[in-house]
């Protein structure tokens, strides 16, 4: 499974304009990099897509990143989630995942995961869903409600795959049944309670505040946010 990181997506979207600018998508400029026109552009490359990010400690939450390096998160996530998690070094370029993916941040406390700060941040300041899980929203470019789902009771890679192409298969059914990609969290929340998954629902969400603190606190740890090459892209 390819993976690539989120700011090169960016970057790829907008240069596919004639005239666009490089973006020279790094941490110094990660603000500019996160304008709305250039996350709407991703998001018009990408079309009826929502996002998920996958968020889990490498170290404590074994049976969520088994399933990540067994390959198959791409077409679990399907052609209309595009599916992000957290990498230990950088994907400027397209890279497989190996045994360097989360080597970095294998002994850092909880609170140090950036997976971890990641969750915190969609959610700060209320009460922080605990990891693993996967926190689903409809938009990058503009704020939007999040639903998480805890993944911890999942004992391994199997279930979780298990549990994983369930949403994802209610996701992909809330963005085509969707004529507006507002209703998209709502109604894959509703989806989800009747087949008792229990969601957790944010409020209103700046995703790109989100993704510009959260790639910083990424890139202080050497590390990058990434999406998974597969259907969608």
């Amino acid at each position: 499974m390819l993976a690539l990181s989120i700011s090169s997506l960016i970057e790829e979207a907008n240069l596919a304009d004639p005239g666009q600018k490089r973006l020279a998508g790094n941490i110094g400029n990660i603000e500019s990099m996160l304008e709305p026109e250039h996350l709407v552009k991703l998001e018009q490359r990408l079309g009826d897509v929502a996002f998920a990010f996958l968020a889990f400690d490498p170290r404590a939450d074994a049976a969520v990143r088994q399933y990540v390096e067994e390959g198959t998160l791409a077409s679990d996530a399907g052609p209309h989630v595009l599916a992000l998690f957290t990498l230990a070094h950088d994907a400027a370029s397209p890279v497989e995942l190996d045994d360097e993916a989360f080597a970095g941040w294998l002994e850092l406390d909880l609170a140090e995961q950036p997976a971890y700060q990641l969750v915190r941040l969609l959610f700060e300041p209320g009460p922080v869903p605990p990891l693993p899980g996967i926190a689903f929203f409809a938009r990058l470019s503009e704020p939007c409600e999040v639903v998480y789902f805890d993944l911890g009771s999942l004992d391994d890679a199997a279930e979780v795959r298990k549990r994983l192409r369930a949403l994802f298969a209610l996701a992909d059914e809330a963005v085509r049944s969707s004529k507006d990609m507002e209703k998209v969290a709502s109604t894959l929340a509703v989806a989800a309670e009747r087949r008792q998954f229990q969601p957790v629902r944010s409020g209103r969400v700046s995703i790109r505040q989100w993704l510009t603190r959260g790639a910083r606190f990424v890139g202080d740890h050497a590390g990058d946010i990434v999406a998974v090459l597969g259907l969608v892209v």
